[in-house]
């Protein structure tokens, strides 16, 4: 089974802007608050592996909301 790892503050930004997304908008598909996801997106913290997996799990479904 492959690790996950911590996205990059570029490979979130890189993948939401993919997606056509707001930071809000991405945000609301992982139940996280926009200033937290801007954190994530600024490199202010590091957004937890299964959240990133979630985020491309629910977005590759085409469930953005």
């Amino acid at each position: 089974m492959a690790t996950i790892k911590n996205p990059t503050p570029e490979q979130l930004k890189s993948y939401r802007l993919s997606l056509g997304l707001t930071q809000t908008e991405a945000g609301r598909v992982i139940y996280t608050p926009l200033r937290t996801y801007q954190d994530y997106e600024g490199g202010k913290s590091k957004m937890h592996p299964g959240l990133w997996e979630l985020l491309q799990a629910k977005t590759d479904n085409g469930e953005n909301g």
